[in-house]
């Protein structure tokens, strides 16, 4: 729903061609929801790339990516002419640099009432090694 993704598509949030308004709706419902403040995260598959995007919203998006490498192919980046988001208003902490393929894990351990829990996005490549890691207070 974050993305960004290539021009020509027209099936997904992301696309201009595609369900943007119906994201875009979603959006505004959950940052007027107050969502995004106590904690909104998405996890997304489907991509070919592994990726952790903040909208302009502050939603933040992690993409699983291709399990193998075979299927897997270099991401879009924010600000590239020829994608969803030209302008660049995407931020993109993190955009797998080669196509790679690997997993997402996600780890959210309980919390406390003076601790609450963290929840923990680790990027692998398709033989274990870690790529990328950071934390999101949840």
């Amino acid at each position: 729903m974050v993305g960004p993704d290539g021009p020509v598509k027209r099936d997904s949030h992301v696309n201009l061609e595609g369900f943007r308004h119906e994201r875009d709706a979603f959006f505004r419902w959950a940052v007027e929801q107050g969502l995004v403040k106590r904690g909104l995260l998405l996890v997304c598959g489907d991509r070919h790339w592994q990726y952790h995007s903040i909208d302009p919203t502050g939603i933040e998006e992690f993409s699983t990516g291709a399990l193998v490498t075979n299927n897997a192919r270099l991401g879009v980046p924010p600000g590239e002419k020829e994608s969803s988001d030209p302008e660049g208003q995407i931020r993109q902490p993190f955009i797998s640099p080669r196509p790679v393929g690997g997993f997402l894990l996600v780890t959210v351990p309980p919390g406390t009432a003076a601790a609450p829990p963290t929840a923990r996005f680790d990027f692998y490549d398709e033989h274990g090694g870690k790529l990328y890691s950071v934390r999101r207070p949840r």
